[in-house]
């Protein structure tokens, strides 16, 4: 998979920008240290009982949120907030916004439950808050701290995440996402609730 070496990520304290994917790639890389040496055998038990998967399908699922945690960064908000670090913004596939939201955390929690819908199967009807997809979202949401109220079918911001908030924006910010979000899976041989040789849903 390409992860387009442009589109940045960190900047604050560093020589020159750090892409988003490598950040990506070093997050992954500290929750598989955190589940091989932090956890005890009982915690990562009952986190993978919690998700109704096997330990080794929990492991692979926490090493892929770390990876998906700054997804929202690849969107033309905030792509283009410093001009010294943006390479992108502007050219072709990725258009300039007005936008000044959603904030990078906020964004992934908007933009996650549509995707793994769309990509991965998970479904998005019946009440948001007891969706996996929407606490997948609410989860990586609140990577700073603060975790956001469950998206709404109402106002679109649930299964049209660009329509509610136009600053994630699309064209080759939306393909770059869509290899993100499938990225994790389609390198660990992880699918959606596979256990035992049987496919389940995933579902609290």
């Amino acid at each position: 998979m390409h992860l387009d070496p442009r589109l940045w990520g960190k900047e604050r304290g560093l020589n020159k920008p750090y892409p988003v994917g490598c950040h990506g790639i070093d997050t992954a890389a500290v929750m598989e240290v955190l589940w091989q040496r932090y956890l005890s055998a009982r915690q990562r038990r009952m986190l993978a009982e919690g998700w109704g998967l096997s330990e080794e399908q929990a492991r692979l699922l926490h090493v892929w949120l770390g990876f998906l945690h700054d997804l929202a960064k690849i969107s033309p908000v905030f792509q283009q907030q410093e001009s010294e670090a943006d390479e992108v913004s502007g050219t072709v596939g990725y258009p300039m916004t007005v936008e000044r939201t959603p904030y990078h955390d906020h964004g992934v929690h908007l933009a996650l439950p549509e995707l793994l819908h769309r990509i991965h199967g998970l479904p998005l009807d019946g009440r948001p808050a007891r969706l996996v997809a929407e606490q997948l979202g609410q989860i990586l949401g609140g990577h700073h701290g603060r975790y956001g109220e469950p998206l709404s079918h109402r106002d679109g911001s649930l299964t049209c995440p660009i329509v509610a908030a136009p600053g994630l924006g699309g064209g080759g910010g939306t393909s770059s996402v869509r290899r993100w979000c499938g990225w994790r899976v389609s390198c660990s041989g992880f699918r959606r609730g596979r256990r035992g040789g049987r496919r389940r849903q995933w579902r609290r």
